[in-house]
């Protein structure tokens, strides 16, 4: 469970784990706008495993005991700072994560899922709440001429 955890942590930090983006400012596009045929492939079977060992590391949310806080808490970490990059990258989680829950429902109890899908949801609720309270802070900061999406680039994280 933990070695899927220490491959996305080895990827460098401006790769987004969830969508086709390589570095938190430029996609992956050809001159003409578009991907090319063997860049694509590979690009698309590199984002699917990385969405993969998102997910499986998502279980180890249904762990307890003092030796899975820590790699729950690095977890927690890593996922924020990637679902704060871009729309695309929470799209994907949502989708990735409704994927693992249906797997999950397939090969364990209902009630064990439920649980896990509700530790899902807090964590998920908490990251969002949290993200509403920072833009809310930062609005109020802000000139009110001047407040709108751009004044909240840094700190929107759904």
């Amino acid at each position: 469970m933990l070695g899927p955890l220490w491959d996305l942590r080895s990827l460098p930090s401006e790769l987004h784990w969830l969508c086709q983006t390589s570095h938190d400012d430029s996609p992956h596009t050809s001159a003409d706008g578009g991907l090319r045929t063997d860049q694509q492939n590979r690009l698309l079977k590199d984002v699917d495993r990385r969405r993969l060992a998102v997910t499986d590391c998502l279980q180890l949310f249904g762990y307890d005991g003092d030796e899975a806080i820590p790699h729950q808490d690095s977890l927690v970490q890593a996922l924020d700072r990637q679902l704060g990059k871009c729309d695309a990258c929470i799209t994907e989680y949502y989708k990735a994560k409704r994927r693992m829950v249906d797997r999950l429902r397939h090969d364990y109890h209902e009630e064990e899922v439920d649980l896990l899908v509700a530790l899902f949801d807090k964590r998920d609720f908490t990251r969002i709440k949290r993200g509403l309270d920072n833009a809310s802070q930062t609005l109020q900061a802000v000139d009110p001429s001047l407040r709108g999406r751009n004044a909240l680039e840094d700190v929107l994280q759904f």
